[in-house]
């Protein structure tokens, strides 16, 4: 890899200095056109023929597995959240009456229940569920708050 950093820098200079030395006008425009397609030409042939040689494990990056593994839990738990809070959104939305809406969800991001606390007749936000969310209406909880 140093070595391919190495011959792309001297590619890299030796472009920068022909920008310079070349006249402005015309001729600069398409010599940095031709120029652009030269560097581009040396990254990619200077790239290892066998793709294999180029590792992006957990020991490449010097990372330990715990690590990962914490790290894809944390952000799955803020997936779930984020989605949670887009279906409660969505839900709530479709509520004429102030109405509020709990979503409980499963790891795999499936609705388990919705719990609707009602201050009025909210069947359409009841049908968007059924209907749009197609959660059954026994996973669907009504409680009506007194205010």
């Amino acid at each position: 890899m140093r070595e391919y950093m190495m011959n792309l820098g001297v590619v890299m200079m030796l472009i920068a200095l022909a920008n310079i030395l070349l006249p402005e006008g015309g001729l600069k425009k398409f010599a940095s056109l031709a120029m652009g397609f030269m560097l581009i030409t040396a990254a990619l042939s200077f790239l290892p023929r066998d793709l294999g040689e180029i590792s992006f494990s957990a020991e490449s990056f010097e990372v330990d597995e715990e690590e990962i593994e914490t790290a894809r839990a944390q952000y799955r738990a803020e997936i779930l959240k984020e989605h949670r809070k887009n279906l409660e959104k969505k839900i709530e939305e479709n509520m004429r009456h102030g109405s509020k809406a709990f979503v409980e969800l499963r790891e795999d991001g499936e609705i388990l229940s919705v719990t609707l606390r009602l201050r009025g007749d909210e069947s359409g936000a009841v049908l968007y569920i059924i209907n749009t969310l197609n959660v059954p209406r026994e996973r669907i909880k009504l409680s009506y708050d007194e205010n």
